[in-house]
């Protein structure tokens, strides 16, 4: 199989060491949606927290490119393998979780008036824990696979000639 040369990228994508560093970033960024969110921290700590997620957001999409968005029948096997075992285990864990998620909201939404505290009220009562809680899901749907080729994704072996 031939490959087409890869466009140099920076050390930071190149190494298996930078990308992982990479995927951990995106996942404090989309912990840090969560906390400021269930805090009610509202201000402009959430467009910094923006712009930092969009930057990482967009380094994963170039640090993953080579594996995840060639066709498959330009992949070789480990690549391949590396591809599938990623989607295979973030659509898992993308289902159950929002499977946890819903059916913990659904509990909520019909014994809520009973346990009666501040956070079992109405959503538009806490506008930043729902957005804190949106951002971080669509970021997870979205870009958890790419997270987690970008993750398990090994060094490029070096060229003999």
């Amino acid at each position: 199989m031939v490959h087409t040369p890869a466009r140099s990228l920076p050390p930071l994508l190149s190494s298996r060491s930078g990308r992982r560093a990479l995927a951990a970033a995106w996942a404090l960024c989309c912990l840090a949606f969560l906390v400021l969110g269930s805090l009610e921290i509202k201000g402009v700590l959430w467009f910094v927290l923006f712009a930092v997620t969009l930057l990482a957001d967009g380094l994963l999409f170039a640090a993953t490119h080579r594996v995840a968005d060639r066709p498959t029948s330009t992949l070789d096997e480990r690549e391949r393998a590396i591809r599938n075992r990623a989607y295979h285990a973030a659509y898992l864990l993308v289902f159950y979780g929002l499977l946890v998620v819903v059916g913990g909201a659904m509990l909520l939404f019909f014994t809520g008036n009973e346990i009666a505290t501040r956070w079992f009220s109405h959503p538009t009562d806490h506008p930043a824990a729902l957005t804190g809680f949106g951002v971080a899901t669509l970021q997870l749907v979205a870009l958890l696979p790419t997270a987690l080729v970008a993750w398990m994704e090994g060094d490029e072996p070096d060229d003999l000639d």
